[in-house]
């Protein structure tokens, strides 16, 4: 397989998945709520000829592309979601949001999940003229922002049989990163208050959220425990959150907590 067959099929697909790059950072969504950039990249790999799974496990927005057969299976990742308040305006080099508060792609996953659907498509056109054996997968993977698609989809063993898996990254560098990530575990913690009206009947109040100090990580008592981290760990406390009304006291509240280590049974 020489590349400079790979190079031409790269160049062949180049204006297309342009065009669908900027059409997935003008219509940036939420994780999990990635319709049309899962529609654009299954749509374009359908027309291919590639078989397309979706969704995958209970992931609405997840797809697999797949051509070929046998090994090795080679697996490339892609993502699409955006982050909250991050709208911005293309080609500007400061803030300046389209719409202020809204969802934008601060960290280039526009250009993310296409570099993959490129990758998977000048590859699948190499293996065909050059009559290549394997199997090539492209895997779409909502919601990575909040570490959570690639979980439901690993709970699913779409991964299990995989050769080897590359990924890319939008960066200001051209390099090959060979590392390893911590491990992520997600906790919410949801509490119940008494609502009261805040100016007749303060007195009753049961605040929800001032349940939060009482879980470490979430309240002031978790500052003292910050020195007990083992090395590379890292916990970090969540907003609380509340619902009610207006000199009413919330009803309901909770908080989120992240921890991450680098060893997984540590989490």
């Amino acid at each position: 397989m020489g590349k400079e067959t790979i190079k031409k099929n790269i160049a062949k697909h180049r204006a297309a998945l342009e065009k669908m790059a900027l059409d997935i950072w003008a219509k940036p969504e939420a994780g999990f709520r990635e319709f049309n950039a899962t529609k654009l990249q299954q749509d374009y790999l359908k027309g291919l000829g590639a078989k397309v799974t979706s969704p995958v496990d209970v992931v609405e927005t997840a797809f697999i592309a797949e051509y070929g057969s046998g090994h090795p299976i080679i697996g490339i990742l892609g993502e699409f979601d955006a982050l909250p308040g991050l709208s911005q305006k293309a080609g500007e080099t400061v803030q300046d949001p389209v719409t202020p508060g809204a969802y934008g792609h601060a960290c280039g996953h526009n250009l993310l999940g296409t570099a993959g659907v490129l990758a998977f498509s000048a590859l699948m056109d190499t293996m065909k003229e050059e009559n290549i054996p394997g199997t090539l997968r492209f895997y779409a993977c909502p919601a990575e922002e909040n570490l959570s698609g690639k979980s439901y989809m690993a709970r699913a063993g779409v991964f299990n049989d995989l050769d080897c898996c590359l990924t890319y990254h939008p960066s200001n560098v051209d390099a090959v990163s060979g590392g390893s990530n911590n491990a992520y575990e997600l906790m919410e913690f949801y509490f119940k208050g008494i609502p009261a009206h805040a100016g007749g009947a303060g007195q009753h109040q049961r605040h929800p959220q001032a349940r939060c100090a009482v879980v470490p990580g979430l309240g002031d008592r978790a500052a003292p425990r910050r020195h007990q981290l083992i090395a590379c760990g890292r916990r970090h406390g969540g907003a609380c959150f509340g619902f009610g009304l207006l000199f009413r006291l919330f009803r309901h509240g909770g908080g989120r907590l992240r921890r991450r280590f680098r060893d997984g049974r540590r989490v």
